[in-house]
């Protein structure tokens, strides 16, 4: 049954999550708001960005958000928000279905240089624009298997 196979997956995640770094302090609360967001409709775009403007407080219920829209294992997209790779966190959004308008905000919290990210938005727009969704959405795909392996 799917909920079986659910709570099965949820078990390797957090097997994954405890084997490839060590879990956040906030991590079983992060869950759970997580959790309680896609059970009420909740995890969307804007549900990102908000989490994200929360600050750093948020940020790890940001990434298991993120983790849960884009179908992938937080430690893989900790690795892309955490890094300053625009492309990648591009791809990331655009396979996940993530909006252009999400993404460019996300883009801008999360470089180390607000000021800098502020005056590219145009170019976060233009770039998360000229990634073809199915590409985007191998390249996940492709994330997940090297993942598994």
């Amino acid at each position: 049954p799917a909920e079986e196979m659910e709570k099965a997956f949820q078990r390797s995640r957090t097997r994954v999550t405890n084997v490839y770094g060590a879990r956040p302090d906030d991590f079983d609360q992060a869950c759970k708001r997580v959790d309680q967001m896609e059970r009420t409709g909740q995890l969307k775009s804007a549900s990102l960005v908000a989490l994200l403007r929360e600050g750093k407080a948020s940020r790890t219920a940001f990434t298991l958000a993120l983790a849960r829209v884009a179908d992938m294992e937080p430690h893989l997209v900790e690795r892309v928000g955490e890094g300053h790779d625009i492309d990648t966190r591009a791809r990331l959004c655009r396979g996940a279905g993530v909006d252009r308008a999400a993404f460019t905000t996300m883009a801008i919290a999360l470089d180390s240089d607000p000021n800098r990210a502020m005056a590219g938005a145009t170019d976060f727009m233009k770039l998360y624009e000229s990634v073809p969704v199915a590409a985007a959405q191998r390249a996940l795909r492709f994330w997940k298997v090297r993942a598994a392996a």
